[in-house]
């Protein structure tokens, strides 16, 4: 079908935007078009005007706020976000990478797709269990919504007719913390007709801190409290993690759910609790391989200077240290030594023999020496 007469225009920043929403009653923002223009060709939507922000640079990228959290500009492409790497967790990565096919990826953007609230999306789910936040940009200013309280329904969110989304606000993923996302997807289509994420953040092998959230089978996401009371403060084991999954039953009650052609009601209700279990399963299991929190600084015979160099270049753990090969370590001393350059260059690959070889002791012996006290 074709879509109803419309007017077009072209917003070239977000303050030419607001101008045009407060001049055009009834208008809609245009991204990547990916979710509204279908709707419109059904004729479930059919604004009077459409305007186009898709090329406004200043709402794309990626970056860190000071306090090292991730930023997503709302035009920000699928395809870009899943290319994304330096902290953004990698269940936005992964989740990224699976919507929909590689045209729409490349073409869809993670605000839009925000904005539309498709229950059946899976960046909402994901987003919400990581506890992100909108900020929106209006004629009165900025204000920032939690996920939480921004997917508010079916097809709906807080987002005003006169606000423009800029940005997501995305905790950054550090050691010990570890993301997932897992979904039973529609064969066609591929959108998720039951979704489960998780975060969690790890010390020591035990839960430190959790977020939960589902989605496909609810008229939007739904935060897993729960679930996260219910693991919180355990050891991350098979039986815990198990028996706090069960938990998920008293978040959405089968009542809650919704069914379609594709899968009951009752079906999605059922298996809820098996896509919970695996992304808490695969959350555990990288954030305890990410170093469970971890500091080489912490370790008796590791001082602050290497501990620093080896952890910038991902090596956070006894582990991890031990399993590289000494030329790696060597040249990752070697590559900071600029910015060490009280370290004796000639030691380096001693250095990084002791410390490949799990020798500690001699290890911070050779430091003092080289400089004097605590290396």
């Amino acid at each position: 079908m074709y879509p109803a007469k419309f007017d077009y225009y072209r917003a070239n920043s977000v303050e030419e935007a607001l101008d045009l929403l407060a001049a055009h009653e009834d208008a809609k923002l245009l991204a990547g078009g990916h979710s509204l223009v279908p709707v419109m060709k059904l004729r479930l939507s059919s604004p009077a005007a459409l305007i186009d922000i898709g090329r406004i640079d200043a709402l794309k990228g990626i970056c860190k706020d000071d306090d090292g959290n991730v930023k997503i500009g709302a035009l920000t492409t699928y395809a870009a976000t899943a290319a994304a790497n330096g902290g953004t967790p990698q269940a936005v990565t992964e989740t990224a990478s699976i919507i929909a096919d590689q045209q729409v990826r490349n073409r869809g953007t993670i605000g839009g797709g925000c904005a539309h609230a498709d229950p059946a999306s899976d960046m909402p789910t994901v987003l919400t269990a990581l506890g992100a936040s909108f900020s929106l940009a209006s004629k009165d200013g900025m204000r920032d919504v939690g996920a939480t309280d921004f997917f508010t329904g079916f097809f709906e969110t807080d987002l005003g007719e006169q606000e423009v989304m800029t940005t997501i606000n995305v905790p950054a993923e550090g050691a010990g913390t570890g993301s997932a996302y897992m979904k039973l997807p529609n064969p066609a289509s591929g959108y998720a007709m039951v979704g489960a994420a998780a975060t969690i953040t790890a010390n020591g092998g035990t839960c430190e801190s959790i977020g939960v959230a589902v989605g496909g089978l609810t008229a939007g996401p739904v935060k897993c409290s729960a679930v996260e009371a219910a693991l919180v403060g355990k050891a991350l084991t098979q039986e815990n993690i198990a028996a706090a999954t069960n938990a998920v039953l008293q978040d959405v009650a089968r009542e809650d759910a919704s069914g379609d052609m594709h899968a009951s009601a009752e079906y999605r209700h059922a298996v809820l609790p098996t896509f919970i279990y695996r992304a808490l399963t695969a959350a555990a299991e990288r954030a305890m391989a990410s170093g469970e929190g971890d500091d080489l600084t912490k370790i008796e015979g590791v001082g602050p200077k290497v501990a620093e160099i080896l952890s910038n270049g991902g090596l956070r753990t006894f582990a991890q240290v031990a399993a590289s090969s000494s030329d790696v370590i060597s040249a990752l001393l070697r590559d900071a030594g600029s910015a060490y350059n009280r370290m004796d260059p000639t030691t380096w690959p001693q250095q990084a023999s002791l410390a490949a070889a799990g020798d500690w002791d001699a290890l911070k012996t050779l430091q003092d020496e080289l400089d004097g006290g605590r290396a």
